[in-house]
């Protein structure tokens, strides 16, 4: 059995057709590398606010501190702490910051509660991740279990 494969060039129409979509990619890819030019610059200029950042004379301390005010705004609710300790992040900032894990097991209600805390804190803790589940003893109904990285910004001269 013999196979025969007819290779039929493209019609004038197709190609010019081509040829206006490639055109219309590379602006795309010029206007894109604009872009992220400007953002790089801006990246460059941009200073976070001294309130937004954790004022420590060592990594050590900065994650003490951010250590003990998510500890306080846990106690200061009714949620139930379960650990805490270091944590690992891959993004990587032009500033320093601190990590820090920590697990909790509470009601939604109570869950939401906190959450609205975390936004007044001062200075302000940033929520990396938060991984939620149902909680696997049940003491009542909408009981989750929480798991938070939390990071801040700080610097040894403020």
């Amino acid at each position: 059995m013999t196979l025969a494969v007819l290779f039929l060039p493209p019609t004038e129409n197709a190609k010019a057709s081509l040829e206006d979509r490639i055109a219309s990619l590379r602006q795309e890819v010029l206007q894109l590398e604009v872009r992220r030019n400007e953002l790089q610059l801006a990246r460059k200029d941009f200073e976070v606010p001294a309130d937004a950042v954790r004022s420590a004379p060592t990594s050590e301390a900065a994650l003490l501190s951010l250590q003990k005010q998510v500890l306080a705004l846990v106690n200061a609710s009714s949620i139930e702490p379960t650990s805490y300790g270091g944590a690992s992040f891959s993004r990587e900032f032009q500033r320093k910051t601190v990590f820090f894990d920590f697990e909790v097991s509470t009601s939604n209600e109570e869950l939401l509660l906190f959450l609205n805390a975390f936004e007044q804190a001062s200075p302000p803790v940033a929520i990396a991740s938060l991984r939620l589940r149902p909680a696997t003893v049940r003491t009542g109904d909408g009981q989750v279990f929480a798991q938070f990285t939390v990071w801040s910004f700080w610097s040894a001269h403020q």
